[in-house]
């Protein structure tokens, strides 16, 4: 690579690549392009002038950035405080970004913004760049605008194509009124809710023995979590109630709420529980506290705090602050007051938490218990494979928490302030109905999904979501490439690929699509729930994920493919197979397919580690984990003498 001129050209969609054709070459400049979209990088390559190909983000894992996004968080709610007012706009309690860090435009996009600032200061230096050109793509405006930043912070000259072109400005506009309308159809869903409540009174009366579950969601594991712990108590003669916010909308295909009631159990709608005075002073709260912080915003832009690497990024945080105070803001304030009401008219004698006092809905449910005298009991259990978790409260609230085994045990002993009493070895009822689904033979399984039952060995891929920090879109991308590459050359094998419920249709499906010739390859609907593809498989491939658990409860070997190296992700001990290349996956893959003997012993291997670590991982009992859960918590509560 020369040292005189190194261009480097950001092309990060297949239709851009059409600009490199009125590109003006300059003879004595090397020039590299870089992109997300093998297609983008092969097309790149049939022009002769580009010198190397290559990505515009790194596999890098949260752990590498998360104590500065703790601090920077930190930061942002300092500068929020300041927004703080009981009388026109919101008190303090409720302006901050939280520390869960798993999706959304706060806490996340710092994330997102430290580990895009990583891998341009790596492109740059790489490469020893000196110039950069970048092809504006729909949608990735504030991915370009960090590029921007970090190019100016080391002097680079930059220069952008398209930035005002049609599309980008549609897709800005898209992404503008998407915020509004999201404020719009929240705000419209509580008062849909609460004028139909007025076709029925609310239920004011105390309930006798009532057990509230908070449920913020209509995702079928959310409500898988809660139903059998909910069935075991009413059993014992306890009112279980799940108190739903947003899981009854009415748009919403299967609304969590329904899937409740469904089961026979009870639920409450909060948003009735917000009066039409409370949906306004949401709203003017938000007008005075946008008001506000457009006063404070020079402030916010040149904190001298807000600087990561020699890059500025207070003006890349902005959008978060505003989307924060805009869209989540009134919310908060909506929820806030439903709980408050809903807690002056009933004592929950327990309490199931959203997420603890992590995520937003739980935190605001804890402030707003009014109950005279003691608090009710809260409880709290562990779900999935667990992970050295950098973001998590130490200190817990749970007066008993449950775990599905030993290990859990040790993890939850090792992070969090609770007692040995306080932690209750139990399994977890999320998994009790997968004994259905395992009477299905795996042929039966294969049926289920209209695949031949031909093929010599059966591949499930779980591609996982795309979230930066988690899951790299290179990484994502460059596995899928081998897997299809593989199916490619063996064609006796059949590949199975389930998006994870929360993937962006895109690439993944366009890859799939493109190589129609390829029949022994089929993508499942996201949506679906996994059980029958896991008992369909005769190995799974994931990075990390409670899907490898499951795959383990099926007899369903597991190997986890870690490309970014980071041993933090190994989180099934030795009952899985850790492989950091692609070259090892597939040598695996080949001589499982080949080697009949190998495939065999390598078989038996992995059935005895997944014996052992699932012996450790759940408490085995003839009785059901919600049976005893509910018996315990049955027992914690007769304690506290209610």
């Amino acid at each position: 690579m020369i040292d005189s001129n190194n261009i480097l050209i950001v092309c990060r969609d297949l239709k851009s690549v059409q600009r490199l054709s009125s590109f003006k070459i300059e003879s004595q400049s090397s020039y590299i392009l870089a992109s997300d979209d093998l297609r983008v990088q092969k097309a790149g390559k049939r022009y002769s002038w580009i010198d190397e190909v290559c990505w515009i983000e790194q596999m890098e894992s949260f752990y590498n950035v998360a104590d500065d996004v703790i601090h920077l968080t930190e930061t942002v709610n300092e500068w929020l405080r300041t927004l703080a007012n009981d009388k026109h706009g919101f008190p303090e309690e409720l302006l901050f970004f939280t520390r869960h860090v798993e999706g959304g435009m706060t806490t996340q996009r710092i994330q997102d913004l430290l580990l895009l600032i990583r891998s341009y200061h790596f492109l740059l230096d790489t490469y020893k760049i000196t110039s950069a050109i970048v092809i504006s793509q729909p949608g990735m405006g504030w991915e370009d605008e960090v590029l921007i930043e970090t190019a100016r912070s080391r002097n680079v000259d930059i220069k952008v194509i398209g930035r005002y072109s049609i599309a980008v400005l549609i897709k800005k506009g898209e992404s503008f009124l998407k915020i509004y309308a999201r404020v719009i159809y929240y705000a419209v869903n509580v008062l849909r809710i609460n004028l139909c409540s007025r076709f029925k009174s609310k239920n004011t009366e105390v309930i006798d023995k009532e057990i509230v579950f908070q449920l913020c969601s209509s995702a079928y594991k959310h409500v898988e979590n809660i139903v059998p712990l909910m069935k075991a108590l009413k059993n014992k003669g306890y009112n279980p109630v799940a108190l739903c916010w947003h899981s009854n909308e009415r748009y919403t295909k299967d609304p969590g709420a329904t899937q409740v009631r469904r089961e026979g159990l009870q639920t409450e709608q909060l948003e009735q529980w917000c009066s039409f005075s409370d949906i306004w002073r949401s709203i003017s709260g938000v007008l005075w506290t946008w008001r506000k912080a457009k006063k404070e915003k020079s402030k916010f832009l040149s904190h001298p705090a807000l600087n990561y690497q020699s890059v500025p990024i207070g003006v890349l945080l902005w959008p978060s602050a505003r989307f924060f105070i805009i869209a989540e803001l009134a919310q908060s304030y909506s929820l806030r007051q439903a709980l408050k009401k809903y807690f002056k008219s009933h004592s929950p004698i327990a309490i199931k938490l959203w997420g603890a006092t992590a995520l937003r809905e739980g935190y605001l449910a804890w402030e707003s218990l009014d109950i005279k005298g003691d608090k009710p009991v809260i409880f709290d259990y562990m779900i999935g494979a667990y992970i050295e978790w950098p973001y998590r409260t130490i200190v817990s609230i749970a007066d008993i928490f449950f775990v599905a085994g030993e290990m859990h045990k040790r993890f939850i002993e090792k992070c969090s302030t609770l007692s040995d009493e306080q932690i209750k070895v139990t399994g977890h009822g999320r998994y009790e109905h997968i004994t259905d689904v395992k009477k299905n033979s795996k042929a039966e399984s294969r049926a289920y999904f209209k695949i031949p039952t031909i093929f010599s060995m059966y591949i499930l891929y779980d591609p996982n979501m795309i979230l930066r920090g988690f899951m790299a879109t290179k990484e994502q991308i460059v596995t899928l490439n081998s897997m299809l590459r593989f199916a490619d050359r063996h064609p006796s094998v059949a590949l199975l690929v389930k998006p994870h419920p929360g993937h962006h249709t895109g690439i993944l499906e366009d890859m799939i699509n493109c190589r129609n010739d390829l029949k022994n390859v089929f993508l499942f609907d996201k949506g679906m729930l996994p059980y029958h593809a896991l008992n369909a498989a005769d190995v799974l491939i994931t990075k990390f994920s409670t899907l490898g658990i499951e795959a383990m409860m099926f007899g369903c070997p597991v190997i986890c493919c870690v490309l970014d190296g980071e041993q933090r992700f190994n989180i099934y001990e030795d009952a899985t197979d850790y492989v950091d290349n692609l070259e090892k996956i597939e040598a695996l893959l080949h001589r499982l397919v080949t080697e009949q003997t190998f495939r065999k012993k390598w078989h038996e291997r992995h059935m005895k580690l997944q014996k052992q670590f699932l012996s450790e991982y759940f408490f085995v009992s003839d009785r059901s984990p919600s049976f005893y859960q509910a018996k315990l918590l049955d027992k914690c509560i007769r304690n506290r003498e209610y």
